[in-house]
């Protein structure tokens, strides 16, 4: 595990040119069930026992035209209260770049795919599942809000979201959503 990981590492460092631009971001985000959809229309169950604080450190990659661009993203996050593993995430994300309203608030949303790999079990994943896993998908969907004139600090929110992907994951089913918010900042 430590070789892929190391391996990612490089792969991350060294992709795109020397003009790309990099971000990193910090956010807080609490659990958020049963399944992912409630987490995305806030309609979910929030649980203030499950939180997670994420440190993550991304390059832009490619810019395809004036609206999208794509980027990767490692990930640090620390769990907090009811559960307090580590987990690590690498992340390739899709960001659509272009609002109407961007004159008056710049906003861009991002789709993440990624790996994700916990330290220990969850236990809120071993709580609502029959089979559990360390290793498993990732998914991000995000929303960056900034003023015109500030061009390097945005806000973020985030669904943050573990899960076997129906299966192809060690056969898990399911797994966890968080829901937060947080600052991103670009250079």
């Amino acid at each position: 595990m430590k070789r892929i990981i190391f391996s990612l590492s490089l792969i991350f460092l060294m992709s795109g040119t020397a003009t790309a631009k990099w971000h990193m971001s910090v956010y807080h985000a609490v659990l958020a069930g049963p399944g992912i959809e409630d987490a995305i229309l806030l309609s979910a169950e929030f649980d203030t026992s499950y939180r997670l604080i994420a440190f993550t450190l991304g390059k832009q990659i490619y810019q395809y035209n004036e609206n999208i661009v794509f980027e990767l993203e490692a990930q640090a996050v620390q769990h907090l209260g009811d559960q307090t593993h580590s987990e690590w995430n690498g992340v390739f994300i899709a960001r659509w770049l272009t609002f109407p309203w961007n004159h008056v608030i710049p906003t861009t949303f991002a789709f993440g795919e990624g790996l994700s790999y916990a330290t220990q079990t969850p236990n809120i994943e071993a709580l609502h599942n029959e089979t559990v896993s360390h290793f498993l998908n990732y998914l991000s969907i995000e929303f960056t809000f900034t003023l015109p004139h500030i061009k390097h600090f945005h806000l973020l929110t985030r669904v943050h979201h573990r899960s076997g992907a129906y299966g192809l994951f060690n056969d898990v089913k399911g797994a966890s959503n968080a829901v937060g918010a947080g600052l991103r900042y670009e250079w």
